[in-house]
């Protein structure tokens, strides 16, 4: 349960990160962002936690809004 709790913790600064980045650079490449998340993403991602795209998907297309 901790180990979840601290992942969700870990995702939450992970959006927060995504989020300055898009800011920040808001006219530049927003493209090489988005791959230097998804990467971050899958390094987080726990073994037994199957990988899933449809949460990153939603996810962006909240804060490109």
């Amino acid at each position: 349960m901790h180990f979840l709790v601290a992942h969700l913790i870990q995702i939450i600064f992970l959006l927060l990160n995504l989020y300055l980045l898009v800011f920040t650079n808001y006219k530049s490449n927003t493209t090489k962002t988005f791959q230097i998340f998804v990467q971050k993403l899958k390094l987080l991602q726990p073994p037994n936690i199957p990988w899933r795209p449809v949460f990153l998907v939603t996810k962006c297309t909240e804060c490109s809004e």
